[in-house]
């Protein structure tokens, strides 16, 4: 990365022929520009890292050719852009690290080929909605440190290609899915810092036991724990304090 400074300039439209685009570890801030819509065969798009403040513009949503987007770590707001899931080939997508608000996006469950989706520590709210129609190919899902709450959709637990799921640090309830007890390439699961109860299946401790699953966390810790679980790495419940991005 470099030191580079200011916004993005308006130029960017000329730039026909980009394929790649990583200004990301930067000092750039402002607005993002709709020109970055106007360069057409975009494969990558890198701008994590800087101080870039608004909106993401729904334009963003023409880049036909976009496969990797990256706007984590930066001072973004307002809602998550549906147009985003025009993006057919779309493998990676992170926003992390933000202040996004507002529900999850319910266009972005139809993106088939999206691997890795991360839209943690922002402040979105609302129920977390069932992938399973559209995101066969999820490897990693990051929903941790926002305002989820609701139970967890049993669905999930048919993402078989899924193997890191981080849920942590939101207002989720009910028991924990046994049908994750299907998810056999599961890594990393963070379930702690909610209002999860009951018992977890023996079929997920099963994963830990005898597959990939190296680490499985819940809020099983203290003199009262809200959830049982003879694998877990447990944890305290220390809900997690959101300051709100309102003046």
């Amino acid at each position: 990365y470099n030191r580079l400074v200011g916004p993005l300039p308006h130029e960017f439209s000329e730039l026909k022929a980009l394929v790649n685009l990583d200004l990301s570890r930067n000092n750039l801030g402002g607005l993002l520009i709709v020109e970055l819509s106007r360069v057409p065969y975009l494969v990558t798009l890198r701008l994590n890292d800087n101080h870039f403040s608004g909106e993401v513009p729904s334009e963003i949503g023409t880049l036909a050719h976009l496969e990797e987007l990256r706007l984590n770590n930066n001072d973004l707001r307002g809602t998550l852009p549906g147009e985003i899931a025009n993006l057919g080939g779309l493998d990676y997508l992170n926003v992390a690290k933000n202040h996004f608000v507002g529900k999850f996006p319910s266009e972005w469950t139809s993106m088939a080929g999206l691997r890795e989706l991360d839209v943690s520590s922002n402040e979105l709210r609302g129920t977390i909605p069932i992938f399973v129609d559209g995101m066969k190919n999820l490897r990693l899902l990051n929903m941790a440190r926002n305002d989820f709450y609701d139970t967890i959709p049993s669905e999930l637990g048919s993402l078989y290609k899924l193997q890191y799921l981080f849920l942590d640090d939101n207002e989720l309830e009910g028991i924990v899915p046994k049908e994750f007890g299907e998810l056999t390439d599961m890594k990393k699961m963070t379930l702690h810092n909610n209002f999860l109860t009951g018992q977890v299946d023996d079929r997920i401790c099963k994963l830990a036991d005898e597959l990939f699953l190296t680490k499985l966390s819940a809020d099983c810790g203290g003199e009262m724990p809200n959830i049982v679980c003879d694998c877990c790495t447990c944890h305290d419940h220390e809900p997690m304090v959101h300051l709100s991005s309102e003046p």
